[in-house]
């Protein structure tokens, strides 16, 4: 017989199912968030570096006294602009400009800044800025190079040479007339800077496929010869602002090439008002 009073053991109830669904959910969920949060971390650094972009090139209009709606391409370096932001200065920024002008010259700029504080009133730690004019533009404004006529210009580094031609009047002696004549010339010029003058000074002369010096050709001919040997100059800083100085001009290449910088200097909107002035 059995025993009325026998335990029955206990059979354990079995595990409810698993919501599989809903821990994927959360994952769904948690990867969304991750992926709203970097897109608005890429927009907000993507935002504040065009800010920083267009308040850069605002400057460089105003440094070169361009229109607003001068293109203006302006590179800002670094990994994170919101972090340099925060820690109060953009490391570095590249700028390009073409058709800027320095005085009555233009050409292409090229800018590099470092140290560019956020808040206007605390000096940029520096600033180099090259203009590199072409052949055109110099032939265009000849006229800033020599009094004598020009009939040609061409880069020849280190000199521009000017191809030109000087005429002697008709003379008499003893009653006997003399007739004058023309002869063509050509004329090797160097750029300089100096004090805030950019000006071009006679190097190298040639009359009818001889060298010669300007003290012989002044021996020769006198004050004919002046427009030849006339040094000419004219003020940049003038329409440069006065915390930016012009450091040197030469020739390299095909371009003449003229330098600017500005060292630890304030680059507010009032600070770059101020023009400078030639000594």
């Amino acid at each position: 017989m059995s025993d009325a009073n026998a335990t029955v053991p206990l059979v354990p109830l079995a595990d409810p199912p698993r919501r599989r669904g809903a821990g994927r959910a959360v994952l769904i969920t948690v990867l969304i968030v991750v992926v709203l949060v970097a897109g608005a971390a890429v927009v907000a650094e993507l935002w504040a570096r065009g800010r920083v972009a267009d308040l850069v090139g605002d400057k460089v209009r105003q440094v070169f006294s361009l229109p607003d709606s001068h293109p203006v391409s302006v590179e800002v370096h670094g990994f994170s602009v919101i972090l340099q932001a925060l820690s109060g200065t953009i490391d570095s920024a590249t700028v390009r400009v073409d058709n800027v002008g320095v005085g009555d010259l233009s050409g292409d700029l090229v800018l590099n800044a470092t140290g560019i504080p956020v808040d206007t009133d605390l000096p940029v730690q520096s600033v180099d800025a090259t203009v590199s004019v072409g052949e055109e533009n110099i032939q265009r404004l000849s006229g800033l190079l020599t009094a004598a006529v020009v009939n040609n210009v061409r880069f020849a580094e280190p000199e521009i040479l000017i191809g030109t031609e000087f005429s002697t009047p008709t003379m008499e002696f003893f009653g006997i007339k003399v007739p004058g004549f023309t002869a063509s010339a050509g004329v090797g010029i160097e750029p300089y800077a100096s004090e805030g003058w950019l000006g071009f000074t006679p190097s190298s002369i040639e009359i009818g496929g001889q060298q010669t010096t300007a003290e012989e050709l002044k021996k020769q001919f006198g004050s004919i010869a002046e427009n030849l040997l006339q040094t000419r100059s004219f003020c940049v800083a003038g329409v440069l602002p006065a915390a930016i100085s012009l450091d040197s001009a030469e020739v390299s290449g095909n371009e003449l090439l003229i330098k600017m910088s500005a060292q630890n200097q304030v680059l507010s909107r009032a600070a770059l008002s101020e023009r400078g002035s030639c000594s």
